[in-house]
């Protein structure tokens, strides 16, 4: 079932990114770029909304794609890997090479519209969209795929392409996939997102979500003003791949503030875009007295200004404004029930971590906590929170705290609502090696070898394939408006899988 969270969201993201503003149009160019095949079909897929949930489209664009190429096709019609597409070619048993790689995208635009057309634009060496997501991640995945099964090059190869449905939210297309259409010796997924990198290794989540009613009761009190806290145009982005970077989480810091602020009542907080990113911004709506409102206006005016001080290199465009009413607030006014609201600010500031709670031997994270959302208002409360853990003693840890946070709110315990194994590094991997060899070979210096606190699919398939990795492109702040891909990169990726997979198949 897919989190409603990620279904019925309020995008905050209202002011276009002013470094998109000067990008040049990528117009008839593209087919123009090396390798032609991948941007061509990237064009195709752009054109196509794919937002978890929705991808039967995507689903038929895909299948039509690889029967043209010659592949024998299935496609799930039902389940939770419903629009789930399989490719075979040349294969027997388990000799296949496994390209996989997942359909749906994150869509986020700056004007509350996911299904805003992708427009591709280019400056120097970066392709972005317009100011929405762009969807590299995973269509260059999608497109590379598609390209090597053109590709006359592998025309004999035994090989088998899977695309998955629903990886950015619930996993459910790699979860449906079975042994009989995985079989292969080998599987490379291509939804990586730094080239030179081999992933041979990633993090496993969980996610806590939860959407129910809250006790909300009438403020019957005079002198009270209303008062509009807005903190926005953060920099976001992954909840992995960016938590360790030091990025400002605007709902996180707003909850802390509140929770210093005494005798004041909550009508509304709203932040966060989808549970997997960190959240550009949040708001505010709340009553206080008005003896109070000076002095607390300093103590925010102060806090704006910190906060633009100290991510002021990762969050440089944030905003801040702080709004209070010059009439007194109705007593009829419904605010959260007191108790609720202090056991609701006391453990999101004291008790959540936020952050990384650990780094691995090379200083990169290996446990991790992300609020992704919370909506509250009108007696209901929607929120999200994630953990990312590549050890098994600390994920543990950090989801039995989150359990116990929930119910210190709530009164009730919270299991994930989704969760993903970890994908543990494998000592003797042979396809590790031959990629190694393979891409030294395409560039003459060694990769890195890795694991990622981003999560990927392979961790579904640890049961069902011999042997796997992960690669991909440079593509910077996924999940956001920002979002961008290196077409060097793309190119440097393509010549490298090529050299694999011929290496490979000898």
């Amino acid at each position: 079932m897919l989190n409603p969270l990620l279904h019925n969201r309020s995008i905050i993201n209202k002011q276009k990114n002013s470094t998109n503003n000067k990008l040049l149009s990528f117009k008839g160019e593209l087919e123009n770029i090396e390798p032609k095949a991948v941007w061509r079909n990237f064009k195709e897929i752009s054109k196509i909304y794919r937002e978890s949930g929705h991808c039967e489209r995507i689903s038929e664009f895909l299948e039509k794609k690889l029967k043209q190429s010659g592949f024998k096709t299935y496609k799930e019609k039902n389940g939770m890997g419903k629009n789930n597409v399989y490719g075979a070619r040349n294969t027997r048993g388990n000799n296949g090479i496994v390209l996989q790689a997942h359909m749906d995208m994150v869509a986020v635009s700056d004007d509350d519209n996911p299904k805003k057309p992708i427009k591709l634009n280019k400056t120097g060496d970066k392709l972005y969209a317009n100011n929405r997501t762009l969807g590299a991640d995973d269509g260059i995945g999608l497109a590379t795929a598609l390209a090597v099964a053109e590709d006359p090059k592998f025309r004999n190869m035994p090989l088998k392409i899977i695309f998955t449905v629903d990886e950015e939210t619930t996993m459910n297309g790699a979860k449906a996939v079975k042994l009989e259409h995985l079989a292969g010796k080998y599987l490379i997924n291509l939804d990586s997102e730094e080239y030179g990198i081999i992933t041979n290794g990633c993090s496993g989540n969980n996610t806590h979500s939860v959407n129910r009613a809250v006790p909300f009761t009438i403020l019957n009190k005079n002198n009270y003003k209303k008062v509009n806290i807005n903190i926005s145009h953060a920099s976001g982005g992954h909840s992995g791949e960016d938590i360790g970077k030091g990025k400002l989480n605007p709902l996180k810091g707003l909850l802390e503030e509140l929770n210093k602020t005494d005798n004041m009542h909550i009508i509304s907080i709203n932040g966060g875009d989808v549970y997997n990113s960190i959240p550009r911004g949040a708001k505010a709506e709340f009553l206080m007295p008005d003896s109070q409102v000076l002095l607390f206006s300093k103590r925010i005016n102060s806090y704006f200004k910190k906060i633009k001080e100290k991510h002021r290199i990762t969050d440089p465009d944030v905003q801040t404004s702080l709004s209070i009413s010059k009439k007194y607030a109705s007593p009829e006014v419904r605010i959260l029930e007191k108790g609720f609201q202090d056991r609701l600010l006391k453990n999101f500031s004291e008790r959540l971590i936020n952050g990384v709670l650990s780094k691995d031997m090379h200083g990169n994270p290996r446990t991790s906590q992300n609020l992704g959302i919370l909506n509250l208002g009108d007696g209901k409360i929607s929120l999200s929170i994630m953990e990312r853990s590549s050890c098994k003693a600390e994920d543990q840890m950090l989801t039995a705290q989150t359990e116990q946070l929930l119910e210190n709110i709530f009164g009730e315990k919270f299991k994930p609502s989704d969760s993903s194994p970890i994908w543990e590094p494998s000592a003797n991997s042979q396809l590790t090696q031959k990629a190694v060899e393979a891409f030294a070979n395409a560039r003459g210096i060694n990769p890195k070898v890795a694991t990622s606190h981003g999560g990927t699919e392979n961790p579904m398939f640890v049961d069902k394939v011999q042997d796997q990795i992960s690669i991909g492109p440079t593509i910077e702040q996924p999940h956001t408006i920002h979002e961008n891909v290196s077409v060097s990169s793309v190119q440097k990726l393509y010549k490298f899988l090529e050299n694999l997979l011929l290496s490979i198949n000898k």
